[in-house]
């Protein structure tokens, strides 16, 4: 499938019909349909009723949509089975044990896949790295399957467990490992070097944002749609970042034209990854034909 943005991802408890209509008509690169945390236990199978009309109604609105997933396997079973359809993108996977654990979940999609006539490995997983086993076992959980695209961290539950308290400074380092393991796995990061839950302080919440960003994370979730703004325009290249990979790359690719593999440029050594890292830029644009003429 087509790669989309991942930018924000709204998450919106999925039986509350007046938060998925304003989610539905934000401008949120995804929409997370909450079954976890975000619908009581007594109103769990009430909104297994109702998440296929809401993914409906997001997917109609030029919304890519996911559902967050119950952990516990009883659950996630019938979550799986009312959820998927032609609108629903994938699951947000929480509280992953191990590669075991999404290898079981991918056989079982793949099942309601065939039930539901859904083309095969059509169904996405954004996985929630949230205990000290999943995380010492990461490598191998994001070679579990190819329906991975996506790999967050969660701070709460995480930091519970191991008895620290869930702040920026404190998860920095379980964070840089998150980005380099995704990296290795060809998927993306997602996170903040701040809490989802500030919606108040925007300014917080920014510089959260850029941190992670700063360390190649490529987007994050969000809880309310004050934030979507912040996360949209900080994982975006801005205008002079633009402009400064496309002369990059042009100067590069003439230097290579050229018979060289490095230039100066503005005072400064332009070689293979520096332009690749100019590329990424202009591939996070959506410019990327720019740069795919051979260089």
């Amino acid at each position: 499938m087509t790669p989309i943005a991942l930018r924000s991802l709204l998450f919106v408890p999925a039986n509350v019909p007046k938060f998925v209509s304003k989610a539905s008509t934000s401008a949120a690169d995804v929409v997370v349909l909450d079954l976890e945390d975000g619908v009581a236990p007594d109103q769990k199978q009430s909104a297994r009723g109702v998440v296929a009309e809401h993914a409906r109604q997001a997917s109609e609105n030029g919304k890519p949509v996911f559902i967050r997933i119950n952990s516990d396997l009883g659950n996630a079973v019938r979550d799986v089975e009312s959820a998927l359809s032609s609108h629903v993108r994938g699951i947000v996977v929480p509280k992953v044990e191990g590669p075991d654990h999404i290898v079981l979940l991918a056989d079982y999609v793949a099942e309601i896949e065939r039930q539901k006539q859904l083309p095969e490995g059509a169904t996405e997983f954004i996985l929630l790295i949230e205990t000290a086993k999943a995380f010492l076992n990461i490598d191998e959980i994001l070679r579990a399957s190819p329906r991975i695209v996506s790999v967050a961290f969660g701070d709460e539950d995480f930091s519970a467990e191991i008895g620290c308290a869930p702040s920026s400074e404190n998860m920095i380092a379980y964070k840089h490992q998150l980005v380099v393991s995704a990296t290795r796995a060809n998927v993306r990061a997602l996170g903040l070097f701040s809490s989802i839950a500030e919606f108040r302080d925007m300014n917080a919440f920014r510089t959260g944002a850029e941190r992670a960003r700063a360390v190649g994370m490529k987007g994050s979730f969000c809880i309310h749609p004050a934030q979507v703004d912040v996360l949209n325009q900080t994982f975006s290249p801005s205008e002079q970042e633009i402009a400064t990979a496309r002369e990059v790359c042009d100067v590069f690719e003439e230097a290579v034209s050229n018979g060289a593999g490095a230039i100066s440029f503005n005072g400064k050594m332009i070689d293979r990854p520096i332009y690749n890292q100019a590329r990424a830029v202009l591939d996070c644009s959506g410019l990327s034909d720019h740069v795919r003429r051979g260089a």
